[in-house]
């Protein structure tokens, strides 16, 4: 009864957290074209802002490897060496991602930046950097443990609301770019707030209208938060010492979607908040324009 109990509770928890965030991801581009200096300042220095996105995923790397074996016993340093490097992997997977205008692009690049994520996770748990792979299609993640056939699965609650959203709302499953992009792509049938949003990603699923810049721009943009989204999958393991957790985890990584929630509070609380937070930031600084292509 216990476990029915918690399992019913955090799911309540999970679906509020996706309903609030459908809309306010929708409504928070609209943010974009009244941003402060520092949107001017990423457009006209793309290479220093792609710089210090390859900073942020070394620093990010060594934190979470370099406490996490840390608490396993295996030191700090040596965790933070491990992290980083996976860190300097997980931006190349976003770089190579970026240019996801052309065929597969998108997709190599995902699974590039996975392996990063993979292998920090990895040491993390105080595990061999290498011992498993993950990486997600939609709300499905695949663990990848010894063998080219996945061990193991489960799934995340925010996509599956994404993808029920984009359905109920009649829009187009964008069958070319979610096969280029190993993530699902819909195609918005008309640009949101008076004609300003072009695109929202929710999880890992993808909104856009493809009429604008012919999709390019808006979609290098978007692909990022999806890869953003990848890098909480480590949140399921800091739930585990609740009871019953580890149970829950292996059909659905519940941490993930409310580190996801607790990242976008700003934005939930003031929507100007929105250009300022981590994942627009690296967004702005890793899409690519149509001239870039």
């Amino acid at each position: 009864m216990a476990f029915k109990s918690i399992k019913k509770a955090l799911e309540s928890i999970a679906l509020a957290a996706s309903l609030s965030l459908a809309p306010a991801a929708a409504n928070a581009d609209n943010t974009r074209l009244e941003a402060a200096p520092h949107r001017l300042w990423i457009d006209e220095n793309k290479t220093e802002a792609r710089i210090a996105v390859l900073g942020a995923d070394v620093v990010f790397g060594c934190l979470k490897s370099g406490i996490g074996s840390r608490i396993n016993d295996n030191g700090f340093w040596k965790g933070c060496a491990k992290g980083s490097l996976a860190g300097m992997v997980t931006f190349a997977g976003e770089y190579i991602a970026s240019y996801n205008n052309y065929p597969m692009f998108g997709a190599a690049g995902k699974l590039v930046h996975d392996a990063g994520i993979s292998a920090q996770d990895n040491v993390m748990r105080g595990e061999p950097a290498l011992s498993q792979y993950q990486t997600d299609i939609g709300p499905v993640t695949m663990t990848f443990r010894g063998s080219i056939v996945p061990t193991d699965y489960y799934i995340t609650a925010l996509p599956i609301g994404a993808i029920a959203g984009n359905l109920i709302k009649g829009q187009e499953l964008d069958l070319k770019n979610s096969l280029y992009n190993l993530t699902p792509v819909f195609k918005m049938r008309n640009m949101m707030m008076n004609g300003t949003v072009d695109g929202y990603t929710i999880g890992n699923v993808i909104s856009y209208y493809p009429d604008r810049f012919s999709g390019s721009s808006v979609l290098s943009h978007e692909f990022n938060h999806a890869l953003f989204w990848s890098k909480m999958k480590f949140c399921g393991d800091l739930l585990h010492p609740v009871p019953y957790m580890k149970d829950i985890e292996k059909l659905w990584n519940v941490g993930q979607d409310l580190c996801y929630g607790m990242i976008n509070l700003p934005m939930a609380i003031d929507n100007k908040a929105y250009p300022f937070q981590p994942h627009e930031l690296e967004a702005f600084s890793m899409e690519r324009s149509s001239k870039d292509y």
